[in-house]
């Protein structure tokens, strides 16, 4: 390992400390996980060493199936967990890359036949609980996608959370159970292959977010309900904020029991609009995304989070604005 790599590899380790002492435990939320491509890689390419990957930037394939396919640039942002596999009853199943911030992270995982062959159309596990990174034992959105050449199973993982990601430990076992064919047609599944196949591997990837205060700016959304927001952390991955939110039960009598779907609603959490402007223009309108809240149901306002995963990485350099429920707030990252 040449100088660079191991100043960057202690820095790393040191960030990792000073993060894991200031964590909390998170509060998650289920989400639906945004598309997948139909391609993988024909190559395991965790045989190549990971400083050869990052200086060719092959390394960017790894997260393909993350992304919709589309290959990403950041290659300094992207962990490759070594040595993370395990094989059963001939089909073994891989953790190949890893990229987020403290509050958002993605995994990719494939399965493949360990002699290199076809896989069964309609392949899928039955049980893909992944590697349960949340705090307090929540759960993460797994979706699973065959390759075209049927070869590559890939399985993908992501997580949100409220509070800082993990806690002292970053251990993780992502646990799958049997193998099913599924009817495209009908969805029904029947056994291919029982079996567990357990992967441990460390959670280490670098995190590169800026975190500042924009002065608790007061915004109001579309439909007239203000907020206040205090602190903003983004990263090329995704974003998190701390909120002031208005309080939808404030001055209404408690809803009673058999209340109409309509009164049920009225007291959901306010939305909270967000979208990017990019120093070339383009404004990417922020749909899928997860707010939280807490506070006295007597008081008019909530304490309140808002985060969000990109659709694909958005290099820091390349934001120009973040607009808050039509407020443009203008950033400089480079």
């Amino acid at each position: 390992m040449n100088e660079e790599l191991l100043f960057a590899a202690i820095g790393e380790i040191r960030e990792d400390i000073l993060l894991d002492a200031q964590a909390i435990p998170l509060r998650p939320k289920r989400r639906l996980l945004r598309q997948l491509t139909a391609a993988c890689l024909a190559v395991l390419l965790l045989a190549v060493p990971v400083s050869a990957e990052v200086s060719t930037g092959y390394i960017s394939n790894l997260l393909a199936p993350l992304y919709g396919n589309a290959q990403t640039a950041l290659v300094d942002s992207v962990g490759v967990p070594i040595g993370a596999e395990t094989t059963v009853a001939g089909y073994t199943l891989s953790a190949d890359a890893v990229i987020g911030d403290r509050y958002n992270i993605g995994i990719v995982y494939t399965l493949r036949r360990a002699d290199g062959g076809e896989l069964p159309e309609g392949l899928c596990f039955r049980q893909p609980n992944g590697a349960r990174l949340l705090a307090g034992g929540g759960s993460s959105v797994i979706g699973q996608e065959m390759s075209e050449d049927r070869r590559v199973l890939s399985i993908v993982e992501t997580s949100e959370s409220n509070g800082k990601l993990f806690l002292f430990r970053r251990k993780a076992t992502a646990v799958f159970s049997d193998l099913m064919i599924r009817d495209a047609e009908t969805g029904e599944e029947t056994m291919w292959q029982e079996g567990f196949w357990n992967v441990s591997f460390t959670v280490r990837y670098r995190v590169n977010s800026r975190k500042f205060s924009v002065g608790n700016l007061k915004v109001v959304n579309s439909t007239g309900d203000q907020f206040t927001v205090h602190h903003v952390e983004i990263s090329p991955v995704g974003i998190h904020m701390k909120l002031t939110v208005p309080n939808p039960g404030y001055g209404k009598e408690p809803l009673k029991e058999g209340a109409s779907e309509e009164e049920i609603m009225s007291r959901n959490l306010k939305r909270f609009e967000l979208s990017l402007k990019l120093k070339d223009g383009t404004v990417i309108a922020i749909e899928d995304c997860g707010q939280g809240a807490h506070g006295k149901s007597d008081e008019p306002t909530y304490k309140g989070t808002y985060r969000a995963m990109w659709d694909e990485p958005i290099p820091l350099e390349n934001i120009a604005a973040l607009i808050f429920c039509g407020t443009e707030y203008p950033v400089d990252f480079s």
